[in-house]
């Protein structure tokens, strides 16, 4: 997975501003996923906030039904889980693979 505007944008606040901005204003029901899963992949926590803000969801699935905050706790990401956690993640999610 490649990086996206937003996530090389991060630390030029007026730029992320401007590119927020743009996809809050999207009707995409999936609008800021690409960055947020970028985002929790570099442990860019104020930028997840940011977009969280502005109406990301953490609670979206990849294919396999992992969650940022699955895939963020087996990087041992513990910054990046403690603000998905904060952000509203849901704890006890089940990826595909549930054992039951």
């Amino acid at each position: 997975n490649g990086s996206t505007a937003t996530t090389l944008a991060f630390g030029h606040h007026d730029v992320v501003d401007i590119i927020i901005g743009h996809q809050t204003n999207t009707e995409s029901s999936n609008k800021f996923v690409n960055s947020m899963r970028q985002a929790a992949k570099k442990g860019l926590d104020d930028l997840i906030t940011k977009m969280v803000k502005a109406g990301a969801s953490v609670k979206d699935v990849d294919d396999k039904g992992q969650t940022l905050l699955m895939k963020s706790s087996q990087d041992g990401a513990e910054k990046t889980v403690d603000c998905l956690i904060r952000s509203g993640a849901e704890v006890d999610a089940e990826d595909n693979n549930a054992m039951g």
